[in-house]
């Protein structure tokens, strides 16, 4: 134990490491994102738990959305350094007063698409 680091721990800290690179130059070269990203959780919950739950086309629908409006601006990050203060702010400029309810309808909602909750006038 040279300088109080074992050597032992050393190696496997190293060799961890070095998997963990490994790893995520495999994803990258893949085109996916690495793991621990926002993205990476967010597909990985989408597979194992979202779409279990829901009916495919809802599932597919999360999807999309994910796609077009989280990825492209949370999906490289780090899941542990996005902080909900940046995801409220963030959500709360998508969303505008609905003059039909008096409340906040997201813009998504409100684009004319008929269904429950927004009728087709």
């Amino acid at each position: 134990m040279a300088g109080g680091t074992d050597p032992s721990e050393a190696r496997k800290t190293n060799k961890a490491d070095r998997t963990a690179k490994r790893e995520a130059q495999v994803l990258a070269d893949a085109g996916m994102p690495g793991l621990g990203t926002f993205e990476h959780v967010a597909r990985e919950w989408l597979t194992t738990i979202h779409e279990g739950k829901v009916s495919e086309g809802h599932s597919e629908r999360t999807r999309i959305r994910l796609e077009q409006e989280a990825f492209p601006w949370l999906g490289l990050r780090p899941i542990a350094e996005i902080e909900a203060p940046e995801l409220l702010q963030r959500c709360c400029a998508r969303l505008k007063p609905s003059p039909r309810r008096g409340g906040l309808a997201s813009r998504s909602n409100s684009s004319g698409r008929s269904g429950p909750g927004n009728p087709s006038t």
